[in-house]
């Protein structure tokens, strides 16, 4: 079982790979295979089947305040940039 699952998910990420890259050559080709063999390797393969991820709701509500913060701090020096004709002069207004 655990060589087929592997065997399945490197024959995707190959295609994928080989997607992303737009045309299929030797280069490309080798190249993917050692990025799929270097995933493979480092990706745990459990027996019972892939482990569940833990949701921490404390830790998202932090995260999801950290991007939001971000967002509005990115927004206001935006909008002051578009404010100010002077970069040196929104500079002095950020937060």
């Amino acid at each position: 079982m655990k060589q087929s699952f592997s065997l399945g998910l490197g024959a995707v990420l190959l295609a994928i790979w080989l997607l992303l890259w737009g045309e299929v050559t030797l280069a490309n080709l080798l190249s993917g295979l050692a990025v799929v063999a270097l995933v493979l390797r480092l990706i745990p393969n459990h027996e019972d089947g892939p482990a569940l991820p833990i949701f921490r709701p404390v830790w998202a509500l932090r995260f999801a305040a950290r991007v939001l913060w971000s967002l509005l701090r990115a927004n206001v020096a935006v909008a002051l940039d578009a404010i100010y004709a002077d970069p040196l002069e929104a500079l002095t207004h950020t937060l």
